[in-house]
């Protein structure tokens, strides 16, 4: 899914950098969803961790569960990129359809 946005990413990129430095204000869409990255969990580094069975297993259900955190930020980064592309790419076509001077455009 991703390799199919990596063209439409670079003319978005490529468009954005002729455009005036005043008007290159983030888009920010209504709806948007803030993507939390994980935490990784302290008891990796704690030397206290490794010197009983109990800390071991609790830490190591705190890394499993960080893992997952990883998978479920990363897909939310991914639908996120994939919206902020869509929705750029129809502002695009929204802006070259007026331009030629067309009333009924998307």
């Amino acid at each position: 899914m991703i390799s199919r946005l990596v063209p439409a990413c670079f003319s978005v990129l490529v468009a954005a950098a002729s455009v005036p430095a005043r008007a290159q204000e983030p888009f920010v869409a209504p709806g948007l969803r803030y993507c939390a990255p994980p935490i990784r969990p302290n008891c990796v580094d704690e030397t206290e961790t490794y010197k009983a069975a109990g800390k071991r297993d609790a830490c190591q259900k705190d890394v499993e569960r960080f893992v997952q955190s990883v998978f479920a930020y990363r897909q939310c980064l991914n639908i996120e990129m994939e919206r902020a592309v869509r929705q750029t790419n129809e502002t695009l076509q929204r802006f070259r359809c007026r331009a030629k001077g067309d009333r009924k455009c998307p």
